[in-house]
């Protein structure tokens, strides 16, 4: 971003203070493109991604009035970006944490609450499987194979799918 775009950036934010909100749409238009370059190596989701930037924008419109105008207008919204982010991942951390011990808890047929706890609660399961055990996983459970299906899919013989989903059933049950 060059020194003209960021001083137009600074009094687009001073402009949103004093209640612009069209001034809020012209700063994510400045800033949308080097929002998404570094939101994508930050977010594994475009759903995420595009979450954070209506976050982001809207706490810029609540805090324009602590905006400095003799501060770097970009540097000054990217840094509340990259707060957002550590934010995000904190969170995810302790739902990981949290859904990591339910998951112990849980019985393996109980319903979960909601699609973000079951999101979570299959990532659990899914990282503590190899390769191989991940893809009978998926095949059997959440695309609902049949076990002549997996064999056909898989080039193996039956007997050899229906141990290996016996064997994964015992090490989930642990």
């Amino acid at each position: 971003m060059n020194e003209e775009e960021n001083k137009r950036l600074g009094e687009l934010i001073i402009e949103l203070a004093h209640g612009n909100i069209q001034a809020l749409n012209d700063i994510y238009l400045i800033m949308s493109r080097i929002l998404y370059m570094v939101g994508n190596m930050y977010y594994s989701t475009k759903e995420d991604l595009e979450d954070s930037i209506q976050n982001l924008l809207l706490e810029l419109s609540l805090k324009a009035k602590k905006y400095k105008s003799n501060k770097n207008a970009c540097s000054w919204i990217m840094k509340m970006y990259r707060n957002h982010f550590l934010n995000f991942y904190k969170k995810r951390k302790r739902d990981l944490e949290y859904c990591s011990k339910q998951a112990y808890i849980k019985k393996v047929n109980e319903p979960t609450e909601n699609y973000y706890e079951t999101y979570i609660f299959l990532k659990v399961i899914l990282d503590k499987l190899d390769k191989h055990e991940k893809q009978l996983f998926i095949l059997k459970h959440l695309y609902g194979y049949s076990i002549s299906e997996i064999a056909k899919e898989l080039h193996r013989p039956k007997s050899t799918i229906q141990s290996r989903l016996e064997n994964l059933m015992e090490k989930l049950l642990k």
